[in-house]
């Protein structure tokens, strides 16, 4: 579910999502670690973009599935 959300909600510079790792914290939490894969084929994306894009994906994770976020 989590995957395909954020295929879903992210921008078209975001070409690829892959899931890296789950880690089981316990019998209600787990650890999960996604690769995205970001490129734009007209211009190189800058640190704003980036930034935007993952502040809304990780603003969206935390509504959707009451995400917590490490560091």
């Amino acid at each position: 579910d989590i995957t395909n959300s954020l295929k879903e909600i992210a921008s078209e510079f975001v070409i690829e999502v892959n899931i890296i790792s789950i880690y089981e914290l316990d019998k209600d939490n787990r650890s999960l670690t996604y690769r995205l894969k970001m490129q734009d084929f007209e211009q190189t994306l800058t640190t704003k973009q980036i930034d935007d894009e993952v502040n809304k994906i990780k603003n969206h994770l935390s509504s959707t599935f009451e995400a917590r976020f490490r560091g």
